[in-house]
């Protein structure tokens, strides 16, 4: 019997996940720290000169708010794609 799968949203998925969840509430990522290190042409550049978004960089003693999201396990796969 599969678990309940978790997302776990530090940036705008706080704010607007894109995807249907069953339960939300406050979470902290230990030993993580959100920075500007992960280049996209999605949201910000273009292919030839990407910019950079928001994503987690593991760091001793760091702490990451954010929101963990319980989804569906009939909605696993289509979260996961997303």
């Amino acid at each position: 019997m599969q678990k309940d799968f978790w997302v776990f949203g530090y940036g705008s998925l706080m704010w607007r996940p894109g995807f249907s969840f069953e339960k939300a509430e406050p979470a902290t990522l230990h030993g993580y720290n959100r920075s500007f290190c992960v280049y996209s042409h999605y949201y910000r550049g273009t292919p030839a000169r990407p910019g950079l978004v928001l994503g987690l960089d593991p760091q001793k003693d760091a702490d990451c708010r954010g929101v963990a999201f319980r989804i569906s396990l009939e909605q696993k796969d289509a979260v996961v794609a997303y």
